[in-house]
Order: structure tokens, then sequence, then C-alpha cells
């Protein structure tokens, strides 16, 4: 590879890509802006695409400006902070809907939006780091781009400062508890593969920060953990908000795997309007909170149009994917009957903590593989037929299975929150014998990013 074309960039693709064409043949162009003329180094070349990369601009786009991050150049993190943000979200809604009409075959609702973050920088509650090795020793850094190396970094932008500064740290005394000398060693202090920032509340209220260091083995953990009380007594000398060191062996972000305290207590607290979650660190939370609270009003608004609360008996409701709680807790409090299910074991008790202090019913929570045979039907033996149900799968989707098992059940109403448009597009058409699409509503949770926070409100055929 390595061949520089100079193209015209045409329009936006998904994965925050801009496209052009060279005889006849689609060039994939990362760090471009529709209408440009830019030079681009080809990165690779197959027989019906290419994938490049922006080297010069010849003729910028008057969305161009400064990346704030002098990092973007070689980081993986993120898309798109080389364009203006009111441009970002327009760009998220027109490819959203391209896929939408492309790969579901839907017919999209006119009109509708996407809410825009209220901070496009500085808005994570929770970011990853990796390891990287410099001269000067062992430094907290990013993923590249695709086919690089991780990059070292000063900050990430897309979090408040202190997250970096907490793994910088906490790097730099592994590394003095290993005995590593700069540039020396070639393996991470400790075996470290990847540490994760977490920010929320303390039991009292005040801001709070949690770490966790991820090793491949589960035989790596005793060691850290035996290092566990005196890493967290000497990075508070530094951040006074840490509350809780762990340490996790293999998984991945999803699941984590086999997470053990080893100072702390262990939990964030987070608020989303009148709620507060508290939310273990293995356990997965909207990592936008200023965003989660318009998303949760959002929905309970679409059941609510649909099925009215205070009617008796109170009006049943299925939660998939129910994580803490962020839509059940809200609908507990408003009277209806809730049966939220997920798979993560923590996100359940977390749930089940959080309806108790709400004073709102516990007992609808329950740990279920929502991919295997027969579990949403046993969850309609077990609470009745839904009136309506909220579905909040990971970026993955639906499984096909779950997919007709929720065309068989066919509650009246089902509202579909996704984080990948491409896969709410394939889910949308395995639903479409069923199911119309009657409302939908876009939440940027991720400025910088091509990624986008997708609500569709889908009514049972009659």
């Amino acid at each position: 590879m390595g061949e520089r074309l100079t193209l015209t960039l045409e329009r936006f693709a998904a994965q925050g890509r801009a496209v052009a064409r060279v005889d006849g043949k689609a060039v994939l162009v990362e760090r471009g802006v529709a209408g440009e003329e830019v030079v681009a180094e080809v990165l690779r070349s197959e027989p019906r695409f290419a994938t490049a990369r922006v080297t010069e601009v010849l003729r910028p786009s008057p969305e161009r400006i400064a990346p704030p991050c002098p990092h973007f150049d070689g980081c993986g993190g993120c898309d798109w902070q080389h364009l203006r943000y009111p441009a970002q979200v327009a760009l998220k809604r027109q490819v959203a809907q391209e896929q939408l009409e492309r790969i579901g075959r839907l017919t999209v609702p006119a009109g509708w939006e996407v809410t825009p973050a209220a901070q496009s920088l500085e808005y994570r509650d929770k970011l990853e780091f990796v390891p990287v090795p410099t001269p000067a020793g062992w430094r907290a850094g990013m993923h590249g781009r695709p086919g690089a190396p991780p990059v070292p970094i000063e900050r990430c932008w897309l979090a408040p400062p202190e997250f970096t500064l907490l793994a910088q740290r906490a790097l730099a005394l592994l590394a003095e508890s290993a005995g590593h000398r700069a540039g020396k060693a070639e393996t991470p202090p400790h075996g470290v593969a990847r540490l994760t920032v977490q920010g929320g509340q303390d039991a009292a209220g005040s801001p709070a920060l949690a770490l966790t260091l991820h090793v491949h083995h589960a035989g790596q953990v005793e060691g850290l953990a035996a290092r566990g009380s005196g890493l967290l007594k000497r990075l508070r000398e530094d951040l006074p908000a840490l509350n809780t060191v762990a340490v996790a062996a293999g998984g991945d972000e999803e699941r984590p795997g086999g997470l053990r305290v080893v100072a702390g207590d262990g939990l964030l607290h987070k608020s989303v309007g009148a709620f507060r979650f508290p939310v273990p660190m293995d356990a997965f939370f909207q990592v936008h909170p200023a965003q989660a609270e318009p998303l949760a009003r959002y929905v309970l608004e679409q059941v609510a149009q649909h099925l009215p609360p205070g009617a008796t008996p109170a009006p049943r409701v299925f939660d998939l994917f129910c994580g803490a709680g962020l839509f059940a807790l809200p609908l507990l409090a408003q009277g209806y009957a809730v049966a939220g299910a997920e798979m993560s074991r923590a996100a359940v008790r977390a749930a089940q903590r959080a309806a108790a202090a709400a004073g709102v019913a516990a007992d609808g929570f329950q740990m279920v593989d929502l991919d295997r045979p027969q579990a949403l039907r046993k969850l309609i033996r077990d609470h009745g037929h839904p009136q309506a149900a909220i579905v909040d799968p990971p970026r993955r989707g639906l499984s096909a299975r779950l997919a007709a098992d929720l065309a068989a059940a066919a509650a009246p109403l089902l509202v579909y929150v996704s984080c990948d448009p491409g896969t709410f597009a394939r889910d949308a058409a395995r639903l479409a014998a069923r199911y119309a699409l009657n409302g939908l509503r876009g939440f940027d949770f991720f400025p910088q990013t091509h990624h986008l926070e997708l609500v569709g409100t889908f009514r049972l055929l009659q």
C-alpha cells in the first residue's frame, strides 16, 4: 500500500468515513469531510473498495476545524474532531437514515431529530487506557487507528483530565513497585493489560473515581491484590476522590470477568433525574450521564403515550437488557408493573439495590440470558403477557431467535434502544412482519465519534 491519490470526497458513509470514487471503485477515506479535495494515502485495497486516510487537504470544507486534541491523528478513539459539532450531529442523522432505508428497508418517520449533547468534550464518565512503552517509561495510552500501535497520550479530551491523570499515576506507581527502569521493561508492570477509570459519586453524593486493573490471567491477580490498599493510599495523595481499586482477569469491556475489589467499596453511584443507581464496577451503565436523563425521559414518554400510568391492574412492561434499571425504576415509580431481565448478575443486583433505595418493588429483576431458547416465553409464563416491551441490547443487537420470539409475543408496543443504527436496521427488518416503525429519535451519546444512540417506537400491526 502507500499509494497516494488526489480525491474529491462526495459524501459521508458509515464508521465516520467520507466516500470518493476512482475508476468506479469506492474509496472510504478517514479524516476527510464531504465536499473536500484531498490527497489520501491508500491503507488497504480490495477488488470492490479501498480504504485511505487524508494526508493533505487541498480544498477544505467550511465545516473543517482544527482538532482540539493533539493525539487525534494517531489515536483510534475519535473519528470527527476535525468537524464542527453541529455538522457531526447532522451527519449522524444522515448516515443513520441511509442505513435504516438501505439495510432495514424502512420508511423513516419524517422530521425525526437527533438530540445533541450539551458538551462535546469531557462528557464521558468511563475510559479505558492501555499501557504504552516509551523511552521515559510506561505511559497510559489509547488504541491506535486500525493497523497502528497504541498511542501514548497526555490526556483524553472525552473525559475530565483527572481520568488520564489517574491512569498515568497508577502506571507510574506500578512500574516503581515492579522495579521497572525507564525504557528497559518489555512487558507492562505486574502484567497489567489495560486500565479502566470510572467516575460517579460516593454514597454521600460527593464526586468519586474508581480504577480497575485488567490482567490476562487469573494467576496474575494475587500479586496486584496484595498491593491494592497501598496503591489506593498512594493514589489518593494526588486524587482524593478515588474510592476503589479493583483487579479483573480476562474478559472484555462488556463482560470483564473475574472482577475483584481489592480496596474500597466497589460501588459508584450514578444520578439520573430523581434516581440514584449504586452501580458495581463490572456492571454496564450509560457512560454519558448528561444524555442518560433525556434518553430515559423519552423512552418513558413513548410508553406513557400508548400505555398511560395509573390503570388498575398496573400496566405490565418488560424491560429487556435492563442493566441497572435506568428505564425500569422510573416506570416502577409511576405505577407500572415491570419485569427486568439482564444477563449480568452485577447489573441485576444494582437494579435491585436502586429499586429498594427508591422505595419501589425490587423483586421484578432477574438474571436471564435472553438469547437462550424459551427465555422470553419463560418470562411471560412467570410475569404475564407484556403490554409494552423495552429492549436495549448490546451493540450486536438482537439475536435472530429473540427477534422471532418478540414478534411472536406481539406486545402492542415495542421500544427499541440501540447503540448501532446498522444492527437496529437489521432487527427492524426482522420485526417488519409484525411491527411498524412509528417514531424515531437519536441521542448523541458519543460526540467526536460516528456512534449514535437510536430509539425506535414500534406498533404492532393489526
